[in-house]
């Protein structure tokens, strides 16, 4: 439930309608203590959170002003503009290139389009910072080589130390009988094919990254299962051991961030 100070916030977003004044919405204290409209609960434990001073004077005035940026944004803030209390508001627009709003997302599908934009602009805008590591701080194995699983013919392959590469980063859980390589299956892990999407055995999550990395067009995936000996104790622990410059060094990271194990799963791509 909405109360007018909400309502007031909602309909002058949807308006965008220009005001050179603050709108008053309320006091902190009204704010605070109105325990059925969420909004108001929300704006004043962020307010507070984010005030200078640590504290704020119930009788504080509260407004909404139109911020002078490209993208239109708002803030709500104490009527002084002291810096007691302030919160920026910026609408959440589909298809937005702005860098200064936050974005609408389907939570039903991943938006290849919309990742490809993300990397395209971290490529031409900031490579240095994110794949332009030091020679030193590239990845300690030992190795000039690194183990990755070529998404395009699916197998495992052996690469420069400097090949692009996406990482998988995600919850192992229980995964018993789930597909890892072992001394044993090492050279069959390197035929084509040996490791596909839809193998029986390749867990949902990293089944789904392959396809994410291959809808990208990109060759490469790093998934820690298959890509370090599981029974090779002492490459094992250096592998584990150099984990941190493994991730660093991938082009990209795919966090799979729901799930209780590797089973759960990617949202799908469109």
């Amino acid at each position: 439930m909405a109360c007018n100070a909400c309502s007031t916030v909602g309909q002058l977003l949807l308006s965008n309608q220009r005001f050179d004044h603050g709108v008053r919405l309320s006091t902190y204290g009204v704010m605070r203590l109105r325990s059925d409209c969420r909004t108001c609960q929300t704006i004043a434990s962020v307010g507070v959170t984010s005030s200078s001073k640590g504290s704020i004077e119930d009788d504080t005035v509260i407004v909404l002003r139109l911020l002078a940026l490209p993208a239109g944004a708002y803030q709500i803030c104490d009527e002084e503009n002291m810096g007691t209390f302030m919160i920026e508001v910026a609408p959440l627009i589909a298809n937005d290139s702005s860098q200064s709003t936050g974005v609408l997302i389907d939570e039903q599908w991943i938006d290849m389009g919309r990742v490809k934009s993300w990397l395209a602009y971290c490529d031409r805008r900031h490579p240095w910072k994110c794949h332009g590591l030091p020679g030193t701080q590239r990845i300690v194995l030992g190795l000039d080589s690194i183990l990755l699983i070529d998404v395009r013919n699916g197998n495992l392959v052996s690469a420069p130390a400097t090949t692009r590469y996406f990482a998988l980063s995600y919850v192992w859980g229980r995964g018993e009988g789930a597909l890892e390589m072992r001394k044993g299956n090492y050279d069959a892990l390197k035929r084509h094919g040996s490791i596909r999407p839809d193998h029986p055995k390749v867990p949902r999550t990293v089944g789904d990254a392959m396809r994410f990395v291959s809808a990208i067009q990109e060759c490469f995936l790093w998934v820690d299962r298959l890509c370090i000996v599981q029974d090779d104790l002492e490459q094992k622990a250096k592998q584990i051991e150099a984990m941190g410059s493994i991730y660093a060094n991938a082009y990209c990271t795919i966090i799979a961030g729901e799930g209780a194990d590797a089973g759960h799963g990617l949202r799908p791509t469109k």
